[in-house]
């Protein structure tokens, strides 16, 4: 993958500074310009050299370990009951405004998913509910297509957190008639304080007015998946893909010949795009400097970690939560090297004999130690 933006991004030109910044720390994941170590062993002469990563959250080379041990801390806090999968999506007309401001629509779309799932549990069940959600903005097609993934607790802590109740129903957690009307009306509605703040001329604020009149008549795209007999494990391990996923992998790229980039959609079916637009598509997805894409609400907010999600534990019968497989072999070899856990020996002299480690300094040139 960073061989293929560095192979097509010269032809890019209208990027902005932060997704300048982002595509060059990708092109130099795994290079002699972040520098890195050589592994020499002084018996026999063997030498490897590991570059450093970059450990960027888009970079698709990144991800795998720290996906990983996000899934074990997860797994540590998540409570042993069932939940269900709630989407929240950005209505397309909306997408445009997202593009220009990202964190102010990505934040507001965090916190009225949030605040609406937590109203209808205090409503209608007396109780909070643990919620993680995590943003996801990418298509199969690279598309820009912004919505959130939750996995909600099927139940929640009574609000004087003496009790455990459960759902109202096995199937929906709530009416999805209601939570999509509730998403679209306080989303709207906050919305418009914020759109005084981003100062449009009149002429966008009419348009603006126009949208929003067009908005409140649309069914915005709620969908609300129920547990059925999936373990909480699988659920975590599946939101994990969204937490430390890129907008495409190494396995879903196809060829780079011509000048044209293709890569697998869905099933058999693939998408061929020039390089630049492929780039392009790809900076799409650039999150906002130090913007937080995965939150924790509720029962599973950090406040409530070491008081209320310690109370819910003890009420709830312990259950087998299925924790996810160890990572390959591969895997734990590298993240052993990262974090200096185990001493590199030589595999051509055997476990005996240790290798030396040569430090790599960073560098635009040929690399140096």
């Amino acid at each position: 993958m960073t061989e293929v933006l560095a192979r097509h991004s010269e032809s890019i030109v209208a990027l902005s500074p932060r997704q300048r910044r982002v595509l060059r720390t990708l092109v130099s994941c795994r290079t002699e310009a972040l520098g890195g170590h050589v592994y020499l062993c002084a018996k026999c002469g063997y030498q490897r050299v590991h570059y450093n990563s970059c450990r960027d959250r888009h970079c698709p080379q990144c991800q795998a370990s720290r996906r990983s041990k996000w899934v074990e801390s997860r797994m540590e806090r998540v409570l042993g009951v069932g939940h269900f999968q709630v989407t929240v999506t950005l209505p397309a007309e909306l997408r445009p405004l997202a593009r220009r401001f990202p964190r102010d629509l990505f934040r507001l779309l965090f916190e009225v998913a949030n605040s609406v799932l937590q109203d209808l549990a205090a409503e209608r069940m007396d109780a909070r509910l643990g919620i993680t959600a995590v943003l996801h903005t990418w298509s199969r097609n690279l598309g820009f297509h912004p919505h959130l993934h939750c996995i909600v607790t099927a139940g929640g802590l009574r609000q004087d957190d003496q009790a455990w109740v459960e759902p109202l129903g096995t199937r929906f957690l709530f009416p999805v008639r209601i939570l999509r009307r509730l998403v679209r009306g306080r989303f709207l509605a906050r919305l418009d304080a914020l759109v005084d703040e981003f100062g449009f001329d009149p002429e966008a604020g009419k348009a603006f007015a126009t949208l929003r009149r067009a908005l409140y008549r649309k069914r915005w795209v709620v969908h609300v998946e129920p547990p059925a007999d999936r373990p909480v494990g699988h659920l975590v391990k599946y939101l994990a893909r969204y937490v430390y996923g890129v907008a495409i992998s190494d396995e879903r790229l196809v060829s780079d010949a011509n000048g044209e980039v293709t890569f697998r959609t869905r099933g058999r079916r693939t998408v061929t795009l020039g390089g630049p637009e492929f780039v392009r598509r790809f900076l799409l997805h650039v999150l906002p400097a130090r913007f937080v894409k995965v939150r924790h609400y509720g029962l599973y907010a950090p406040v409530n970690v070491a008081r209320r999600l310690h109370i819910a534990h003890r009420l709830l019968p312990q259950h087998d939560l299925h924790a996810v497989e160890q990572p390959d072999e591969s895997e734990s070899i590298e993240r052993g090297e990262q974090q200096g856990s185990s001493v590199p020996t030589c595999p051509v002299c055997g476990p005996t004999v240790a290798l030396l480690v040569l430090v790599l300094q960073r560098s635009r040139g040929p690399p140096t130690w």
